[in-house]
């Protein structure tokens, strides 16, 4: 199915201490015509917490329609586009991505695995990163609220790290080159370069 981004309602995350960032991303959100709402977040230790919380409640004020979630940090590649192929099975679509992948309880670099799901998408198994993302069936929403609640009970790491534990129960795609990175001071190479299909 195609999907073009300025149709969907989206929430962009963020809180005071990345003040920053506002007028940049405002600007960005405006340039593509996207509908969005500034959750400003809680401040709180670890800061992950706040964080989860805020992806949190961007999903349960969805309700049961699509949605695009943002992190404040997350700004256009060369190569984004305002509409997308995506597979008519997605339960989501990721339209940033990460070489940061999962495996056996730790984050590792270059090891993001996905499968080849088409020329121009993949299918994610263990990726981290999560400042981009289309959020489709209600099924995968009400599952990451339900890991989010876990997380923000017990926080261990980051929060996307029992996301990507998670990927492969669903059908999670992406555009094998990233269509959004995040500019937060070191994560810029990892999330703005291709991923490489494993299989």
């Amino acid at each position: 199915m195609l999907i073009e981004l300025s149709s969907l309602n989206s929430f962009w995350l963020t809180c005071n201490k990345s003040k920053s960032r506002w007028e940049d991303m405002e600007t960005m959100l405006e340039r593509l015509n996207i509908k969005t709402t500034k959750l400003n977040g809680e401040i709180t230790n670890p800061y992950t917490v706040g964080v989860a919380m805020n992806h949190r409640d961007a999903l349960i004020r969805s309700e049961s329609s699509s949605v695009i979630v943002f992190e404040d940090d997350a700004r256009t590649t060369p190569d984004y586009t305002g509409v997308v192929q995506v597979p008519d099975d997605a339960d989501a679509f990721y339209l940033g991505t990460s070489f940061y992948g999962r495996l056996q309880n730790q984050t590792i670099p270059h090891t993001a695995i996905c499968a080849l799901h088409d020329k121009s998408t993949v299918k994610l198994i263990n990726m981290l990163s999560i400042h981009a993302v289309i959020y489709i069936t209600d099924r995968y929403k009400k599952f990451v609220i339900n890991l989010l609640d876990e997380f923000i009970k017990e926080p261990y790491g980051g929060m996307d790290d029992i996301l990507a534990t998670k990927l492969h129960y669903f059908n999670v795609y992406a555009p094998r080159v990233p269509l959004f990175y995040q500019v937060d001071g070191h994560s810029e190479i990892a999330t703005g370069t291709p991923l490489v299909p494993l299989f």
